[in-house]
């Protein structure tokens, strides 16, 4: 992720953004720091759980009555109830290969359970019905785990139930190119994998991960494919000399031509580096846009350079980033030299005050250029504050936005 702890920064010779990887296991997976390493956000227990309708709340409204009481005795008491009107609510839209500006999410999900309850409250909090969620599935420890996506795979999670409530519903999935047995987290013992990978040998896997999903209704999912892979942490990191970017490219074209070649397959593979992180051209790990149909750029709300918010230093300076290639603004010129849509699938604000330059910067890119998608990360951890009453002016700017 980019700035995962969310928002974890390390002071070397200038301060770095390290991140952590969101993806939920089933399996017990090891991590070291939170600085370079991934840590697991998907559930490590399989304890039961409640389902999306399981968990919906049925509210009693009694029956109005009328007592009509003796005149000569008769007191009369007036209770008055006040109740919060209801946020008027904006569909978010559905993804596709161009400019549909879907409004998607990161929820909390705890211990991996999609309830009403919470999907209820962040769309009151922001106007916005999500058609659109982004889950995580990359620490997976084996393949057997990595081509059926812990999501889809538990029924009474919840996420089964909501992908079937509307064809219209789509999972945002992150996943490495491989699960961890074949590339051990910590370059450089991870290296070797790449060429494997590029020369086909993992094609069966990848067909079996796409029937998986359409088998189990998410045949229309965006695949964050090797998302972040320009960051040390990921188990598939793309290593650190051209022929190893090339290798890492080739990989993912092998695994997209696998499953693109499944019937009913209706995915979007998204081509998705941090924006910051470890600086490199974009041009040499680009697998190329017969392979790519979204590219994408994971963006908080500091810069790596100096630390500093948008808020802090301006918008302008965090959009570009004149040192790097892979600033927000650079991402978003390549995207459009390739005629392919932008998406931002994870960005927030990194401080409990309101930074309106950050959210308002945001906002006017998703207005302006060609967008697949943004996805705020809403779950109220590593470091990433909530839409929600805490940033009450960010979150009004992102009602009237995309509410």
């Amino acid at each position: 992720m980019s700035f995962r702890s969310k928002c974890s920064i390390a002071v070397v010779s200038v301060v770095i953004i390290s991140a952590i990887i969101e993806a939920p296991s089933y399996a017990t997976v090891s991590a070291s720091t939170a600085l370079q390493n991934a840590v697991s956000e998907q559930p490590t227990t399989n304890t039961p759980l409640t389902g999306l309708t399981q968990s919906t709340t049925t509210t009693m409204v009694p029956t109005s009555t009328t007592t009509t009481l003796p005149t000569a005795t008769t007191a009369t008491t007036s209770t008055t109830t006040t109740t919060k009107a209801p946020v008027a609510l904006a569909t978010s839209g559905v993804i596709t290969a161009g400019d549909s500006k879907a409004n998607c999410i990161y929820l909390d999900a705890v211990n991996g359970v999609l309830t009403t309850a919470e999907l209820s409250a962040v769309e009151q909090a922001t106007g916005v019905i999500y058609d659109c969620i982004e889950i995580f599935s990359d620490a997976d420890p084996t393949w057997s785990d990595w081509v059926n996506p812990w999501p889809t795979r538990t029924v009474s999670d919840g996420w089964d139930a909501w992908l079937a409530a509307s064809p219209d519903h789509q999972l945002v999935l992150g996943l490495n190119l491989v699960p961890n047995s074949v590339s051990p987290s910590g370059y450089p013992t991870n290296t070797g994998w790449e060429a494997t990978c590029a020369s086909g040998a993992y094609n069966e896997y990848a067909v079996a991960l796409a029937r998986n999903l359409v088998a189990e209704g998410a045949s229309n999912t965006v695949i964050r494919l090797g998302k972040e892979f320009n960051g040390s942490w990921e188990n598939d990191y793309f290593g650190t000399t051209t022929a190893e970017y090339q290798a890492w490219a080739e990989c993912f074209a092998q695994e997209v031509t696998a499953m693109r070649a499944v019937p009913g397959a209706n995915f979007l593979f998204d081509w998705n580096p941090n924006t910051c992180t470890q600086d490199f051209p974009l041009t040499d790990a680009y697998p190329g846009n017969a392979y790519v149909d979204i590219i994408g750029a994971d963006f908080y709300d500091a810069d790596c350079t100096t630390g500093e918010t948008a808020a802090q230093e301006g918008w302008s300076n965090l959009f570009t980033i004149p040192s790097v290639q892979t600033s927000l603004s650079d991402i978003t010129a390549f995207a459009k030299a390739q005629g392919k849509p932008l998406s931002i699938p994870e960005w927030g604000e990194t401080t409990t005050t309101d930074d309106t330059a950050y959210m308002n910067g945001v906002i006017g890119v998703v207005e302006n250029d060609d967008v697949a998608y943004q996805s705020y990360f809403d779950c109220d951890c590593d470091g990433i504050t909530p839409l929600g009453s805490t940033i009450p002016a960010s979150t009004a700017a992102y009602q009237q936005a995309f509410g």
